[in-house]
């Protein structure tokens, strides 16, 4: 929704979404920036696990595609609002 949003600021872009849900392994990262290779594009991920997380972005950088955490600014506004710490569960 984030993405679809803000591609719709763009007059002359068009975009193709690819989206996966429930990431939960490193294998699924991998299969997903097979994807990416072929198809090479922006990433942007919603992943609070730190090892998956940390997968995707080495994955993201060795193919030079930008990859954006779009939870991080809402959480890190949140936990200063709350002064709590998120717990990074999925």
């Amino acid at each position: 929704m984030v993405a679809r949003a803000c591609l719709a600021q763009f007059d002359s872009v068009q975009a193709q979404e690819h989206m996966w849900s429930m990431v939960r392994s490193p294998e699924q990262i991998d299969q997903l920036l097979g994807v990416v290779h072929e198809q090479p594009g922006m990433v942007l991920y919603t992943l609070v696990h730190e090892e998956l997380r940390k997968h995707l972005e080495d994955g993201c950088r060795r193919l030079m595609v930008p990859h954006i955490p779009v939870l991080d600014p809402v959480l890190g506004s949140m936990g200063a609002y709350f002064n709590a710490k998120a717990r990074a569960r999925p």
